[in-house]
């Protein structure tokens, strides 16, 4: 249709989002979202504070658009920091005397995946932010405290969450993640990983000894095929400090260091 084509940009695509979705116009719907997306990964990228200078596409945001934005896998972000940013961000522009509520602020936080959110940052950023508290400015909301002790467990087991804690949203990787495992503890069987992009990168990881290793893994170049791709940890071997994956292509079991 004439709606669904019309070009979108900063002061209207808002108004027009809600057009196409009072008349569930899908295709215009994700148009828009698309945008807005766009402008989420400039800003991210930009040298400037996330929040200075938005633009209105993001700035006139409603709590429902921001939400089901913040909850998508196809959120712009490379960590779940950036997340926690944005959605702060946008909780300070509307800080008003008549700004958000505590349920819209509730709303924008529980989308955060506070499983993949650093511990330091969970106890230093999160929990003394005052849009996390109640009234008398000390407690934090109930359930916004489930969600970060969530997260800070899940942080100090390591890998051990993966056996110990039940699957959740909250531990789900976003399309655009590139979260580094830090250390060979915070692997386990059965969790999703994501493969380096970078295939000289990931080649010289594998012919050196990873930190902890007595051994290195040893380069074929079928590898390359795991460059970038998201597979699933199926065993773990102690003396290469690293994981057997399996080649989403060729179905083949092969192994990489942790750091890779």
């Amino acid at each position: 249709s004439s709606c669904e084509a019309c070009t979108l940009c900063d002061d209207n695509v808002l108004s027009i989002w809600e057009l196409a979705q009072n008349f569930c116009l899908g295709k215009l719907e994700a148009r828009c979202r698309e945008f807005v997306m766009r402008q989420i990964a400039e800003v991210l990228k930009s040298d400037k504070q996330v929040g200075k200078a938005w633009p209105p596409s993001l700035r006139d945001l409603s709590v429902a658009q921001l939400s089901s934005l913040l909850e998508s896998d196809d959120l712009p972000v490379s960590s779940e920091e950036e997340v926690l940013e944005v959605a702060l961000a946008y909780i300070k522009e509307h800080s008003s005397p008549n700004g958000l509520s505590h349920p819209d602020i509730d709303n924008l936080l529980l989308k955060i995946r506070w499983r993949l959110v650093p511990g330091p940052v969970i106890a230093d950023r999160a929990m003394f932010d005052p849009s996390a508290k109640e009234a008398d400015g000390v407690a934090i909301r109930p359930q916004l405290l489930a969600a970060l002790a969530d997260g800070m467990q899940f942080q100090l087991l390591g890998g051990q969450a993966w056996r110990k804690l039940r699957s959740s949203p909250a531990n789900t990787l976003r399309a655009r993640h590139r979260i580094p495992i830090r250390a060979f503890s915070e692997l386990a069987p059965g969790m999703t990983v994501r493969v380096i992009d970078d295939v000289e990168h990931l080649r010289s990881l594998c012919k050196r000894c990873a930190p902890g290793a007595r051994l290195k893994v040893e380069w074929v170049s079928e590898m390359r095929a795991l460059a970038g791709t998201t597979c699933q940890v199926k065993e773990l071997r102690d003396e290469i400090a690293g994981a057997q994956l399996e080649d989403p292509i060729d179905r083949i079991a092969r192994y990489l260091p942790f750091d890779a």
